[in-house]
C-alpha cells in the first residue's frame, strides 16, 4: 500500500474493504509474542496511513498461537479470518473476536492447484453458482455464508476472470467481510440467542 497510493485510493474510493494481511508475508507462528505484536501493530498503522481508517479484519499468512489475542488487545478489530474449520462465522473461546472462516473450497487457487479441479473459466462459474444455489436454498431454515478466495494473480488471467464476472451478474450482490461481520453481530447473533 505505501508503494501505491494511487491504488490503496482507488480501492477505498471504490467501496472495497482494507483488511490486514500482516506486514511481511510472513509465517505469524514464527514471530515471537513482542515481534509478532510490533508487526501487527505496524501493519495497522501503515494502513491508516495509506487509507486514513484501520483495518477491522485480520487475515495472516499462518496464524500464531497469540495472532487471535494480540487482535482483541489492539481494539480496532472485529473479526479474524485465520480459521477453515467452519462455514458459519462464531466467536473465539466462546465470546471473543469473531472468527470469519476462510474457504479453500470456493477458492480460484485451484486453477494453480495439482488436481487442477478448475480447468477452464466454465468449470469455475458453475461451482460459484452451484455452491450459491444450494446454499441460497438452505438459508430458509438456518444463516449461512459463501466466501469465495480470489487472488488477484490468478483470477485477473482473462480467460478466468470472465467467471467471476458472470457470478457477479448473477447474484443480486456481494458484501465484503466487514459488512459479513457487522451484519453477524448486529442481527445474526441476537436472533439466535432469541431462540
Amino acid at each position: 500500500l505505501q508503494g501505491n497510493a494511487q491504488a490503496a485510493k482507488a480501492i477505498i474510493e471504490s467501496g472495497h474493504e482494507v483488511c490486514d494481511h500482516g506486514l511481511r508475508w510472513t509465517e505469524h507462528y514464527r514471530y515471537t509474542l513482542a515481534q509478532e505484536k510490533k508487526a501487527i501493530k505496524r501493519s495497522v498503522e501503515i494502513i491508516e496511513e495509506v487509507t486514513g481508517k484501520k483495518p477491522v479484519g485480520f487475515y495472516a499468512r499462518e496464524p500464531s498461537v497469540n495472532t487471535v489475542r494480540i487482535l482483541q488487545e489492539m481494539g480496532n478489530f472485529i473479526y479474524d479470518s485465520d480459521a477453515y474449520n467452519d462455514d458459519l462465522p462464531y466467536r473465539y473461546n466462546g465470546d471473543g473476536i469473531l472468527i470469519l472462516p476462510y474457504t479453500p473450497d470456493v477458492n480460484d487457487f485451484h486453477f494453480m492447484s495439482p488436481m487442477h479441479r478448475f480447468a477452464t473459466s466454465a468449470d469455475f462459474f458453475g461451482y460459484l453458482k452451484d455452491t450459491f444455489d444450494v446454499l441460497l436454498g438452505e438459508a430458509v431454515s438456518s444463516p449461512k455464508m459463501m466466501s469465495v478466495g480470489l487472488h488477484c494473480r490468478i483470477i485477473g488471467r482473462p480467460g478466468r476472470i470472465v467467471a467471476l464476472r458472470r457470478f457477479l451478474e448473477y447474484v443480486s450482490g456481494v458484501a465484503t467481510r466487514e459488512q459479513i461481520a457487522r451484519h453477524w453481530i448486529e442481527v445474526v447473533e441476537p436472533a439466535l440467542q432469541a431462540i
